[in-house]
């Protein structure tokens, strides 16, 4: 359950840091 949300906190995370 925690892990799943983790990964795509992580995800976001990754996405948000891009430049667009």
């Amino acid at each position: 359950e925690g892990a799943e949300l983790k990964k795509i906190s992580e995800i976001r995370d990754f996405f948000i840091g891009i430049p667009y």
